[in-house]
């Protein structure tokens, strides 16, 4: 079956505007489409597409309060803006059951989850939009070390178009000293094995704290210096060298703070509610790597005290969970806020990370569709 009726050049035009779940169900249309849509050069346009439309989801994770364990993961589910609250778009459950994996990293669409015992390393990628995952190769640790930490990260490499996962790893002696040495891996998506980096690791990364943040080509983490002072440690995804940025003089202990994205730009929240005030300090740093740059671009005042920032739902508006459990949208230029989300009895957010809908571990580009033994599913795509 043919299906040029338009000149491909416009196809492709029109198709990279078109949401996954549409682009999906259009490669049974005839073979060229197929070809088309899993292709490695679609897949990069409509991806940069997605990152230039800037009209992302919302994907939250609520943990069942009454579980024994944190990392027994509820279903997460998708929801979109529609101008006045967010509406659940799609629910979805992790594919791999009977381990308990967490989240730990994020970047364009691609989730990352982390498995830890104290043998090996156990990672996961997945796609959930398309309902696809590739388990990484495991990582086992040395038999004269029992314990390690590890940090994990994702980017985006733009010049090579390749997806990198970074390990960042360290055996503990058994008295919890600091670590003794580093190991900086790195695994390729559409490769087969871990690669080991020959690169020097800052001492920031000895304390590591939160959510990795990916932006403009690099990998963030806050951390402390081994003179206790706090900096942000970065990792270039294409040059794969770590480097520091300095943060506010203000930030004195990390676990304190969370590291966000403001558009293209970084931006570091204060955790602390003020009991008395209810206003929570956030830097922003205008010109990326320098720390003059940073200013205290937005204070958030509610008056109910007992709240959580999860992170932004546009540029100027947070998501915050109050002590009712519902989902409320501030507004940071006028102050307002809006409940855009009831409460679910029994659960509470971890996580709401702004999601964008991608192809990426589509059959036919950086990897195989995956089930959870490992085998291929033509199927596992499928929405």
């Amino acid at each position: 079956m043919s299906c040029e009726v338009l000149p491909q050049d416009i196809q492709i035009q029109i198709l990279i505007r078109l949401p996954v779940r549409s682009l999906l169900c259009f490669r049974s249309v005839c073979r060229s489409w197929n070809s088309l849509i899993t292709s490695k050069e679609f897949i990069t346009l409509h991806l940069n597409q997605s990152l230039q439309a800037r009209d992302p989801l919302i994907l939250l994770y609520r943990n069942d309060l009454y579980s024994l364990s944190l990392f027994r993961l509820k279903p997460y589910s998708f929801y979109r803006d529609d101008g006045e609250t967010i509406t659940k778009v799609q629910e979805l459950e992790f594919p791999i059951k009977n381990e308990y994996y967490h989240c730990c990293a994020a970047c364009n669409g691609l989730l990352c989850f982390y498995h830890y015992d104290p043998s090996r390393m156990s990672l996961a990628v997945w796609n959930p939009s398309i309902r696809t995952f590739y388990r990484l190769p495991c990582r086992t640790w040395p038999i004269m070390h029992i314990y390690h930490h590890c940090d994990v990260g994702i980017g985006y490499d733009q010049l090579t178009n390749q997806y990198k996962i970074l390990a960042l790893i360290y055996p503990l002696k058994l008295d919890y000293e600091h670590p003794i040495s580093f190991d900086v891996e790195v695994f390729v998506l559409g490769m087969d094995q871990w690669r080991r980096v020959n690169t020097h690791v800052p001492t920031s990364a000895l304390f590591l704290t939160g959510y990795p943040i990916f932006l403009r080509g690099s990998i963030h983490w806050l951390g402390y210096r081994s003179d206790i002072t706090v900096v942000i440690l970065a990792f270039n995804v294409h040059g794969e060298v770590f480097f520091e940025i300095e943060v506010p003089s203000a930030i004195v202990q990390p676990s304190d703070y969370s590291l966000h994205a403001h558009g293209e730009s970084l931006c570091i929240l204060d955790n602390r509610c003020s009991r008395d005030s209810g206003a929570v300090p956030f830097w922003v740093m205008e010109q990326y790597g320098e720390k003059l740059s940073w200013c205290n671009q937005f204070i958030i005042e509610i008056h109910n005290y007992n709240f959580r920032v999860l992170g932004f739902w546009k540029e100027d508006k947070f998501l915050i969970e109050n002590s009712d459990g519902e989902i409320v949208s501030y507004d940071g230029k006028v102050g307002s806020t809006k409940v855009v989300l009831a409460s679910e009895e029994g659960t509470k957010v971890v996580l709401a990370i702004p999601y964008m809908e991608c192809l990426v571990l589509l059959k036919g580009s950086d990897g195989p569709e995956s089930r959870v033994d490992g085998s291929s599913s033509a199927s596992s795509s499928n929405i």
